[in-house]
C-alpha cells in the first residue's frame, strides 16, 4: 500500500492519480466482502492482487523517474519512506492482536498468535503460513488474526529487493540502452515467476504465499510503469471500452471465482491484466472509461484509508467470530464497518502524524530509528506476551494405554496391586455396532479403557501427543503431497506398504480416510500388500452437495478419475471412509454413494466401507486447554457425535453390493460417550480428526478388520 497514487510516466512532475486510489477502495472492499462474507463475492481475494500490481506499478514508477533524473536511487531515503508509511499502523495492529487474543482467544491458539506476530513484526509472515498453518482457504477452527499480514509481507520484501535492482539498471549510461534493459529484466522476472506460480499453484501452499510465485503480479505493474507513454496514443474511445471491459472483468471474477481456482497461477492473469489495463488507460482529467467513476471522492477516501482498513477488519472477524459462534450477517456486516472506522482513526492519528511528521520526513537516520525502534516494541510486546501465556500441560502422570485382543486390557488402577471390579460390556445392536466376531472380541477386551477415559477429570503431563503439538499430529501425506489439496483433481501415485507385492489395496476417501493411513500403512506392510493412497481434503466418498458449486464439481472430477484408476488396475480391496457429516439423511448416503458403488465393484475383489469416528462439539485441543482441570467440561454424548443415519446408509449399501462395512464408533466410545483421553493418548487433533497416536492404538482394530475383508477379497 504505497504513498499517493502518481503518475510515473511523467519524468518531470507528479501527477495525482485518483482513479488508482479508487482502484485501492474497490481492492479493500472486495477482500472485506470476502473475508466477512457478505454477499456473492467468493472471490474477493483478488482483491490482493489488485493491490500487487498498483504497488508494483506506483512502486517501480518513483524508483525509475529518480533513476532518470539524478542516475541513482537513494535507498536510505526510500526505506526511510516505507518505514514511515507502513510501519505505525501495522505494529499498531499487532500489539492490538496480541492483547486481544490474551483475552479472547484459548492458550492454543494464544500460542499459534505468538509466533503469528514475530513473523507479521519481522516481514515473514508469509512463511509462517506457508509452513506452518493451514492453507490460506483451509477450513481452520481458529484462524489467525494476524493471516491477512501474509501480502504485506510479500509487498515488503519486494520493497527490499526491487529498489536496489533499478539502481543497478540505473548505472547504464545510455538513457535508451537503460530503459531496454530495465524492460527486458522486468519482463524476465515477470515471466519466470509466472511459470512457478503455474506450476505450483494447487499443489502447494507455499506457492500462494510467497513472494517467488507473486513476483510476476508487482512485476507486471513493473513493467506498464516502464512502458505505457504509447498508450496515450490509443484512441480515447478505444481506451474506455478496454477500462470498462477491465473493470466489469474484476466485478465478475470477484463473483464467480472461488477458493477451489488454483491460484495465484492461471487464475490470476485475467485479474492482474484487468488491473494493468485499468491503470494504464485511466485519465481522469479526459474522462477515459471509468476514470472519473473510480476518482469519485468517497472511493478517493476509501483508497486513501485502504491500508488501514486492510489492516484492522480481518482480526475484528477473527476475534469477534472466537468470542460468538456462527456471526449473523448483520453482525458481521457491523464488523466490516467497524473496520473502516477503525482505519480511519489510525490513518488520521497515527499513520499521517508520523508519516508527515517534519523532524522525520527531514531525516532519513531519524525515520529508521524510529521504525528500528517500533519494530523493536513489537517484538518485545510477543515476548512478553509469550511470558504471560497461560499454561498447556495438565498435571500427573498417566500410564501408555495398549489396545489387544489377546489379554485383559489394563485398568488404570489407582494404585499397584488393586484389581477394577468386573466390568459388563453392554450390547450395541445398532448400526455404530460391529457385527464381527473378532471386532466384538476386542471391544470387550478394551472396553475398560474407554471407561476409564472417560473418568479422566485432568490432563495428564504426559500427554502423547502433548496439546501444543496435537495439529501436527497427522497423517506423513499432508506433508509429501500424497493427501491432495482443493485445486488438485488428479490421483497420485503414492505407493506404500510391500511396494512390489501382487496384492494391492487402496484408501480412498477425504481427510477422515486419510486419519486411517499411519496404521494402514504398517498394516500392509506386515502383511505384504501394495497400499495405495487416494484421498482428497473435503471430497467424500458419496458426491454429496457441500455448499460450494466449484468444489462439488472438482470433487466429482478427481472422483471420477479414482473410479477410472480402480477399473484399469482392479485391486483386491479397496477401503473407503469419509465424514459423515451430521446433516446427511439415510436416503442421502445411498442415493449418493450407490453410482460410484455400481461403477467400481466389479473391479475389485472387496470393498469395505469404513464407518466415520464422532465428530467433537469443541476443538478438543483448545478445549482442553482452557479446561487443565475439567476434562469433561469438553466431553460430547455419544449420540451427539455420530450420525446413525449414514451408519445405517452404509449397512443397507453394503448389503445391496455384496460390500463390507464396519463402523468404527465402539472402538473409540464406551456406551455412555467417547473420551478425549486415553490412558495418556490424546484422541483428537481437531473437533473431528483422530490423533496419528490415537490410530495407531487403534491398530488391532483395523488389523482384524482388513484381514476378514483381504480374505473375502481373495476366497
Amino acid at each position: 500500500m504505497p504513498d499517493l497514487p502518481v503518475d510515473p510516466t511523467r519524468t518531470s512532475e507528479v501527477v495525482f492519480r485518483g482513479d488508482i486510489e479508487g482502484l485501492r477502495a474497490i481492492a479493500v472492499v472486495v477482500v472485506v466482502l470476502f473475508h466477512a462474507r457478505l454477499g456473492p463475492f467468493d472471490g474477493g481475494f483478488v482483491g490482493v492482487d489488485v493491490f500487487f500490481v498498483v504497488s508494483g506499478y506506483l512502486i517501480t514508477g518513483l524508483l525509475w523517474r529518480e533513476v532518470q533524473s539524478t542516475g541513482r536511487v537513494a535507498l536510505g531515503e526510500f526505506w526511510a519512506r516505507r518505514a514511515r508509511r507502513l510501519l505505525p499502523a501495522s505494529v499498531l495492529v499487532i500489539v492490538a492482536c496480541l492483547i486481544a487474543s490474551r483475552f479472547i482467544l484459548d492458550p492454543l491458539t494464544q500460542r499459534d498468535v505468538h509466533v503469528d506476530a514475530f513473523g507479521a513484526t519481522f516481514f515473514s509472515a508469509n512463511f509462517v503460513f506457508a509452513f506452518m498453518r493451514s492453507g490460506y482457504f483451509a477450513s481452520q477452527l481458529d484462524p489467525s488474526p494476524l493471516l491477512h499480514y501474509w501480502s504485506l509481507a510479500v509487498e515488503e520484501q519486494f520493497y527490499l529487493v526491487w529498489p536496489p535492482l533499478i539502481a543497478g539498471l540505473g548505472t547504464i549510461a545510455d538513457r535508451a540502452r537503460r530503459l531496454r534493459i530495465a524492460r527486458l529484466v522486468v519482463g524476465g522476472v515477470l515471466v519466470a515467476s509466472l511459470a512457478a506460480s503455474v506450476m505450483f499453484s494447487g499443489d502447494t501452499d507455499w506457492a500462494f504465499y510467497l513472494l517467488p510465485t507473486r513476483a510476476w503480479e508487482l512485476a507486471a505493474g513493473a513493467l506498464l510503469a516502464l512502458g505505457t507513454p504509447w498508450v496515450r496514443t490509443i484512441p480515447k474511445g478505444i481506451r474506455a471500452i478496454a477500462g470498462w471491459l477491465a473493470l466489469v472483468a474484476i466485478v465478475v471474477i470477484c463473483v464467480t471465482f472461488d477458493e477451489t481456482i488454483a491460484f495465484p497461477g492461471v487464475g490470476a492473469i485475467v485479474p492482474v491484466l484487468a488491473t494493468v489495463v485499468l491503470v494504464a488507460v485511466g485519465d481522469v482529467r479526459r474522462n477515459v472509461g471509468p476514470s472519473r467513476l473510480l476518482a469519485a471522492p468517497p472511493l478517493i477516501w476509501l483508497g486513501a484509508r485502504s491500508y488501514a482498513i486492510y489492516l484492522w477488519h480481518w482480526p475484528l472477524l477473527v476475534f469477534a467470530g472466537a468470542r460468538w459462534d456462527n456471526l449473523s450477517a448483520g453482525a458481521r456486516a457491523a464488523l466490516a464497518l467497524a473496520s473502516v472506522g477503525l482505519g480511519a482513526l489510525s490513518y488520521q492519528f497515527v499513520e499521517n502524524p508520523i508519516r508527515r511528521h517534519p523532524r522525520l520526513t527531514n531525516s532519513v537516520a531519524s525515520s529508521l530509528l524510529v521504525g528500528g525502534a517500533l519494530l523493536a516494541a513489537a517484538g518485545l510486546t510477543v515476548d512478553a506476551s509469550i511470558g504471560l501465556a497461560e499454561p498447556l500441560s495438565g498435571s500427573g502422570v498417566a500410564a501408555a494405554p495398549s489396545f489387544n485382543a489377546t489379554a485383559p486390557a489394563t485398568t488404570l488402577s489407582p494404585s499397584p496391586g488393586t484389581t477394577a471390579p468386573p466390568i459388563t460390556v453392554p450390547a450395541n445392536p445398532s448400526a455404530s455396532g460391529s457385527l464381527l466376531p473378532e471386532i466384538q472380541a476386542l471391544r470387550a477386551t478394551n472396553y475398560p479403557l474407554l471407561l476409564a477415559g472417560l473418568e479422566v477429570a485432568q490432563v495428564p503431563a504426559n500427554l502423547d501427543p502433548a496439546i501444543g503439538n496435537a495439529r501436527a499430529n497427522e497423517p506423513d501425506i499432508y506433508t509429501n503431497g500424497c493427501h491432495l489439496e482443493v485445486a488438485e483433481l488428479e490421483p497420485r501415485e503414492c505407493i506404500y506398504g510391500a511396494k512390489e507385492s501382487s496384492t494391492d489395496i487402496l484408501l480412498f476417501g477425504d481427510s477422515h480416510a486419510a486419519q486411517w493411513f499411519p496404521a494402514i500403512s504398517k498394516i500392509a506392510e506386515q502383511r505384504g500388500w501394495r497400499l495405495h493412497v487416494m484421498t482428497k481434503s473435503g471430497c467424500p466418498t458419496a458426491s454429496i452437495g457441500l455448499g460450494n458449486a466449484g468444489r462439488d464439481e472438482r470433487c466429482q472430477t478427481w472422483r471420477d478419475n479414482v473410479a477410472d484408476w480402480v477399473t484399469r488396475n482392479r485391486p483386491e480391496l479397496v477401503v473407503m471412509s469419509a465424514r459423515a457429516y451430521d446433516y446427511l439423511r439415510h436416503d442421502v448416503w445411498v442415493g449418493a454413494l450407490t453410482d460410484l458403488l455400481e461403477e467400481i465393484r466389479p473391479s475389485v475383489g472387496q470393498i469395505l466401507m469404513l464407518g466415520d469416528t464422532p465428530d467433537q462439539k469443541a476443538d478438543v485441543p483448545a478445549c482442553l486447554a482452557e479446561h487443565l482441570n475439567d476434562v469433561a467440561s469438553c466431553l460430547t454424548g455419544r449420540d451427539e457425535s455420530i450420525n446413525q443415519h449414514v451408519m445405517e446408509a452404509e449397512r443397507t449399501l453394503a448389503a445391496q453390493h455384496d460390500a463390507l462395512t464396519e463402523p468404527t464408533t465402539d472402538w473409540v466410545c464406551a456406551m455412555t460417550g467417547c473420551p478425549l483421553i486415553v490412558g495418556n493418548v490424546l484422541m483428537y487433533r481437531d473437533d473431528n480428526h483422530l490423533t496419528t497416536n490415537a490410530v495407531l492404538l487403534l491398530q488391532p482394530y483395523l488389523d482384524a478388520v482388513l484381514a476378514m475383508a483381504m480374505d473375502r477379497a481373495v476366497g
